[in-house]
């Protein structure tokens, strides 16, 4: 489509009604001009499967909606107070369940591997298999009298396995049946799972 050529468009291609008193000759409306509207405007209605109605006058706005969301869409928006079909004014929409974070397709991954497939959690609490590697020392004090507590020495002597008295019966202290302290550490309970984020709205599906 092109603006109107005629020789009496004005300077600038726009149409005129003319003016008798000077002479201007009202702008000539052309076979071609109309014919390049005509053909824009309906070749927009057939590009979203529809059939020219002289019968019907909302045609292009249609056509529009349907070449611009056609079913399978995704509409996202602030308005929470509207359906996506009161805003666009067409078409069967669902809305996406409310606090969740949209994944594209990824067929290779079976946490993504179907299109509506959920999952995920806000929180998670760790099994013991989750938990890295570590230890804990039972909890003594510098006298030597705190439980899992072990002396350098015995008598002058240094400690090894083999001077341990185990029958509580020598002279020495009784270090292999000294009881130890159980050591318990955490709160037990679930961490935040969250990604950074930001809240838009909602997000419609079109389903017909």
């Amino acid at each position: 489509m092109d603006r109107i050529n005629h020789p009496t468009a004005t300077p600038g291609r726009q149409f005129t009604e003319g003016d008798p008193g000077s002479g201007t000759p009202a702008t000539v409306v052309t076979a071609q001009f109309l014919n390049g509207m005509q053909e824009e405007l309906v070749g927009v209605i057939e590009a979203a499967g529809l059939s020219p109605n002289a019968a019907l006058v909302n045609q292009l706005r249609r056509a529009i909606f349907e070449l611009s969301y056609p079913v399978g869409s995704y509409y996202w928006t602030r308005r929470t107070d509207l359906t996506a079909s009161q805003i666009l004014g067409g078409g069967t929409w669902v809305q996406l369940p409310p606090g969740r974070v949209p994944v594209t397709l990824n067929i290779s991954e079976t946490e993504f591997n179907a299109i509506g497939k959920t999952g995920g959690a806000k929180t998670h609490q760790l099994t013991p298999a989750q938990i890295p590697a570590h230890n804990h020392r039972p909890p003594n004090d510098a006298t030597g009298t705190g439980y899992g507590f072990i002396p350098t020495s015995i008598s002058g002597q240094d400690v090894t396995p083999s001077n341990f008295d185990t029958s509580a019966s020598g002279g020495e202290p009784n270090i292999r049946n000294q009881p130890v302290a159980p050591v318990t550490v955490g709160a037990d309970e679930a961490h935040n799972n969250l990604q950074p984020y930001v809240v838009v709205g909602l997000i419609w599906y079109r389903i017909s």
